[in-house]
């Protein structure tokens, strides 16, 4: 069995995502806030009212949780978590059946991550 352990490394923006190795399924990624996610999406499609679709590999779970981990404001549904900077999270499965993680900033902008 592998052993997990967490690297930190800096991206562009000096966020400081986290890069996990050593996971029995391969390389996981974890991230800090939302824009690390959106960064690892490389390429945004066009979606539907002006968001954002991106694609990243991992589990959903796991990365929403990075996303969340500490946050203790939920949206008054209860199904969404809202950051200090007013961008809310929220995780579903799409239509499409991939599970997505939404993130609306508080600019209005919506970016739909969806995980492979």
């Amino acid at each position: 069995m592998l052993s997990l352990f967490t690297l930190p490394f800096a991206s562009a923006a000096g966020s400081g995502a986290r890069l996990s190795l050593g996971s029995a399924k391969g390389v996981r990624v974890l991230f800090k806030n939302p824009d690390d996610l959106i960064k690892a999406a490389g390429k945004l499609e066009r979606g539907k009212r002006g968001s954002r679709i991106g694609y990243v590999k991992g589990n959903a779970d796991e990365i929403f949780n990075s996303l969340t981990r500490g946050v203790t404001e939920r949206t008054p549904s209860g199904k969404a978590f809202k950051l200090d900077d007013g961008t809310i999270l929220r995780k579903y499965v799409s239509s499409g059946g991939l599970p997505t993680i939404q993130i609306h900033k508080s600019s209005g902008q919506i970016y739909k991550i969806r995980i492979k």
